[in-house]
């Protein structure tokens, strides 16, 4: 890549966010780093399109991690983008980490109080968690970024899971794909969550 091209739009889950970094905190952290341009010395600035972030959603994490998801135009690589959060954060931010295959659930919107639906959205056969609900031209994400608006009660999660076709090096038969969601559905609507409506 030539040093200074701009670099593709790209979406980033960032799981393991410790909670005391809040939601407008977290995003001046990736508003304001800069990340080094590829084989060069200078830095060349991203721009970020559409954040999100919400506390874990499985039960016995929420207290204490969030998850992000940010669209960055000029983006960085996973692994510059999770080296300069965690040089930023700190110590705190030892556990986190950044994806882009978004596998499992990762929560887009949470209301935090008075939630009375979760919607889980779960992509066909070799589509993917988060850019299967974007335009191809646009940042902007409707399960992110225009749902919550329409629904603002609900509790909204996409659900990823590993599979390519055709010539998939995968052996998860469909059973076993159905089981690993309900599995994770399980894990984060328990206690109080576990007779909340669900779609």
């Amino acid at each position: 890549m030539p040093p200074n091209s701009p670099r593709r739009s790209l979406a980033f889950r960032i799981s393991s966010i410790p909670r005391r970094v809040d939601k407008d905190e977290f995003r001046d952290i990736l508003t304001r780093l800069p990340i080094k341009a590829e084989g060069t010395a200078s830095q060349l600035k991203w721009a970020l399109t559409g954040f999100s972030y919400s506390p874990s959603a499985a039960p016995d994490h929420a207290e204490r991690y969030a998850v992000a998801t940010a669209t960055f135009a000029n983006a960085p690589s996973p692994s510059e983008l999770e080296t300069a959060i965690k040089r930023e954060i700190g110590i705190d931010a030892s556990r986190l980490k950044v994806d882009l295959d978004f596998f499992g659930l990762t929560p887009l919107a949470d209301p935090l109080r008075d939630i009375a639906v979760d919607i889980i959205a779960v992509t066909g056969l070799a589509g993917h968690a988060f850019g299967s609900w974007k335009s191809k031209k646009e940042p902007d994400m409707w399960l992110r970024d225009f749902l919550p608006e329409a629904i603002p009660n609900a509790r909204i999660l996409t659900y990823g899971y590993d599979t390519k076709l055709p010539g998939s090096q995968s052996e998860a038969s469909i059973p076993d794909l159905s089981r690993r969601l309900l599995e994770s559905i399980k894990t984060i609507r328990s206690g109080d969550t576990r007779n909340r409506p669900w779609t």
